[in-house]
């Protein structure tokens, strides 16, 4: 699901979450700019940064943001 927090008033101005439930199988999402991961894998506040792709593992949700 990708969100406009912009139009929100949010300060992360696009978000997009995942959501895997097929634990053999990991979801690649493809990036376009570099974002920054806020969850994945059972963790919150990750911040780290992606850019290009990224592998989401299952069964999880993966929170990804650019400010």
């Amino acid at each position: 699901t990708r969100i406009n927090g912009e139009a929100a008033g949010d300060s992360w101005k696009k978000i997009i979450v995942v959501s895997n439930s097929n634990a053999s199988t990991p979801y690649n999402l493809s990036l376009s700019g570099t974002w920054k991961v806020f969850a994945e894998n059972g963790s919150a506040n990750v911040n780290r940064t992606v850019s290009g792709s990224i592998n989401c593992a299952g069964p999880n949700i993966t929170i990804l943001y650019q400010e």
